[in-house]
């Protein structure tokens, strides 16, 4: 696939920032609750990370839900429409 294809692909899902596209890799790598890892790989743009989400989780990308134990805890989740569109 050319990348002129592979931009073609995103926008047609909806993804027009290319922060979107990181994030929507990074969850469907690494499913889960929001650890380290993610707060390593971008804990520098945090408000930009989480107007992300909410954009790929509107989108129908990704799924997020909190902890029944611990509020706190958040996991976020590509859905198989997400993990299609990242493999």
């Amino acid at each position: 696939m050319t990348r002129q294809e592979t931009i073609q692909l995103f926008q047609d899902a909806g993804i027009t920032v290319f922060n979107d596209i990181w994030l929507l890799y990074f969850f469907a790598e690494n499913p889960g609750p929001i650890g380290t890892a993610f707060k390593a790989n971008i804990v520098r743009n945090t408000p930009a990370a989480t107007l992300g989400v909410d954009r790929l989780e509107k989108l129908g990308l990704l799924e997020r839900t909190r902890g029944t134990k611990n509020r706190k805890t958040i996991t976020v989740i590509a859905t198989t429409k997400g993990t299609k569109l990242a493999t």
